[in-house]
C-alpha cells in the first residue's frame, strides 16, 4: 500500500509539473510614427501630451507649437516664457502656470493650414502637421 502512495503522489507531481504553464511575456506594440512627424518638409509639427481640459485644448495648443514653430522658421522672432508654482498642503497640490509670449513682426503674415493628424494610442499624444499658405 506505501508502494502504491508513493507512486501515485509521483504520478501526481509528474502531472502537475507537466501542467504547469509557462509565463506568457506580453509586448505593447508600438505604434509606426507617420512619416511626416520626423520629416515635415516644408510643413512643421507641433505635438502636445494629454491636456488638463480635454483633446479640443490638448489639439489646440499641438496647433499653437506648430504654428510657432512654421513662425518661426519664417523669419518671425517668437518667444515665450513660461512660469509655475507647486503648493502642497497636506493631501492637496495647487499649481499656478503664468505662460507669457511676445513676438516680433516686420509686416510680415504667416498663414498655415493644418494637414495632418495624429494621435499616439499608448501614450495619447497628438501630432499636429501644418504647412504655410500663400
Amino acid at each position: 500500500m506505501k508502494q502504491f502512495l508513493v507512486i501515485l503522489s509521483t504520478l501526481f507531481m509528474a502531472m502537475l509539473v507537466g501542467c504547469q504553464s509557462q509565463p506568457v511575456q506580453q509586448t505593447i506594440a508600438q505604434p509606426t510614427l507617420p512619416d511626416w512627424v520626423l520629416n515635415p518638409g516644408d510643413g512643421a509639427v507641433g505635438s502636445s501630451v494629454v491636456h488638463v481640459k480635454g483633446v479640443h485644448y490638448q489639439k489646440q495648443l499641438a496647433v499653437s507649437r506648430a504654428r510657432q514653430e512654421l513662425a518661426a522658421r519664417q523669419g518671425v522672432d517668437v518667444e515665450y516664457i513660461q512660469m509655475s508654482s507647486e503648493t502642497v498642503t497636506n493631501e492637496h497640490a495647487y499649481t499656478k502656470v503664468k505662460r507669457v509670449g511676445s513676438e516680433e513682426v516686420a509686416t510680415k503674415t504667416v498663414r498655415a493650414k493644418i494637414t495632418q493628424t495624429w494621435r499616439n494610442p499608448n501614450t495619447r499624444e497628438i501630432f499636429v502637421l501644418v504647412v504655410p499658405v500663400n
